[in-house]
């Protein structure tokens, strides 16, 4: 074994860690059910999406106030995430993500019952509280678990997978339920996920009276804040491409909505592929996963470039493959590292991370689409948005901050047990 080194300060944390980057442990041991928590959480930010026109009919409505049901969502992920992983790290992913999930079940069977639409986005406002906390408990979960970078890519494709799971289910339930198949689904992955939970093994929590102190030294994190950056213009502005390409490609390509959705969806495939692969390659090469996501956030950004500028059904198809791909390639090295350097805290972290992405979901999403019906040249509302995000978030992984914040990064080997370790250096801060 090599030798461990004194512990160091990383912002208010002193974190032991190994004299060199090992790989880790490629994924929880003896249980599937953070995954089955995160497929069941993200189902409910797409479910809505597999029959709109059909949920407008119910509730007499235009589909563009259907949209509201989707937005509440994202809203109650901005408002939430923060406070749910301070609960996450005080009672313990498992513990939480079974109330999550309780939330999902609990709002979208009530919404079958729902006549008015006011309601319902009630009722999802509900359903975003337990599906955004979950997410994060879903993600702590895999750490605490022993899980390293290619687990949490292997949960990102999960999670991702889920939302494409449920359009994909929902348009081919709702021939035979109608516009019930959209909650109704929902109530039943949830209480599968649910089972899976209270079948899995208990997981520890960490020390409450550190928790509480820990809201300060992140929100001032460099490590934090560049992660936050990859994320947004990663995980955030994709969700964006995918809510408005299809329009995009409708009107300056030609294609019909069925052919727009296919390509569309590629950016969803992307990512299904993408997050796993860049959890093994971060884990597989711990001294590289810097240069992992620089990489990917330059492919993201040549791909929308090309996508935007040279019309075709070609190059909308290899463009999408590309760009979701490339978006997705960050979410292992960014979730491993976060919950690494933070490990006394790990769903707090996550949380504060992961909050600039649910800002510009919910914010961003309107505006694109204002950008996209109103400007003369629509593709640029993504070049406007898009590479900005995409440079910035460059240039952070570039800092010589980040650079250090690699290299003193323990291993996952070490950190399996140093959870402990890592809450008493806490304790010793002045």
């Amino acid at each position: 074994m090599s030798a461990v080194r004194p512990s160091q300060t990383r912002g208010s944390v002193r974190v032991p860690f190994p004299g060199r980057l090992r790989p880790a442990v490629s994924a929880p041991k003896g249980s599937l059910a953070p995954y089955a928590l995160g497929v069941a959480v993200t189902w409910n930010i797409s479910n809505v999406g597999g029959a709109p026109e059909l949920i407008a009919a119910r509730f007499d409505v235009d589909l563009a106030s259907v949209g509201l049901l989707t937005s509440a969502v994202f809203l109650a992920q901005v408002v939430t995430q923060i406070p749910g992983g301070r609960l996450i790290d005080r009672h313990g992913p498992r513990r939480v993500g079974l109330a999550c999930l309780l939330f999902c079940a609990l709002g979208n069977g009530a919404i079958l019952w729902t006549p008015d639409l006011g309601w319902a986005v009630a009722l999802r406002f509900l359903v975003g509280i337990g599906s955004g906390v979950g997410f994060v408990a879903g993600a702590t979960y895999i750490r605490l678990l022993g899980g390293a970078g290619q687990a949490q890519g292997v949960y990102g494709g999960f999670s991702i997978g889920g939302g494409g799971l449920a359009i994909a289910t929902v348009a081919w339930l709702s021939q035979y339920a109608g516009w019930r198949a959209v909650f109704a689904s929902s109530v039943v992955v949830a209480v599968a996920a649910m089972i899976a939970l209270l079948v899995s093994a208990p997981t520890k929590r960490a020390d409450p009276s550190h928790v509480a102190l820990r809201i300060r030294p992140l929100l001032s994190s460099p490590v934090i804040w560049r992660l936050a950056a990859a994320q947004a213009a990663t995980f955030g502005f994709s969700i964006l491409v995918s809510s408005w390409l299809v329009v995009f490609l409708v009107d300056r390509d030609g294609m019909s909505p069925s052919e727009a959705g296919i390509v569309t969806g590629l950016v969803l495939v992307g990512g299904i592929l993408g997050r796993p692969w860049g959890g093994w390659a971060a884990q597989r090469h711990p001294e590289r996963r810097r240069l992992t996501v620089v990489l990917s956030l330059v492919a993201a950004g040549v791909s929308l470039l090309v996508l935007v500028l040279v019309p075709g059904l070609p190059t909308a198809v290899a463009c999408t493959a590309i760009f979701g791909f490339a978006v997705g390639v960050p979410f292992g090295p960014i979730f491993d590292t976060v919950t690494r350097a933070h490990s006394a805290g790990p769903g707090l972290a996550i949380a504060v991370m992961n909050a600039p992405a649910m800002v510009l979901i919910a914010a961003g999403t309107p505006l694109m689409g204002v950008a996209l019906s109103q400007w003369s040249r629509p593709g640029l509302a993504f070049l406007a948005l898009g590479v900005p995000l995409l440079a910035l978030a460059t240039l952070a992984q570039l800092g010589r901050g980040a650079a250090q914040a690699e290299s003193t990064a323990p291993s996952s080997p070490a950190t399996a047990g140093t959870d402990a370790g890592v809450r008493a250096a806490d304790s010793r801060q002045p």
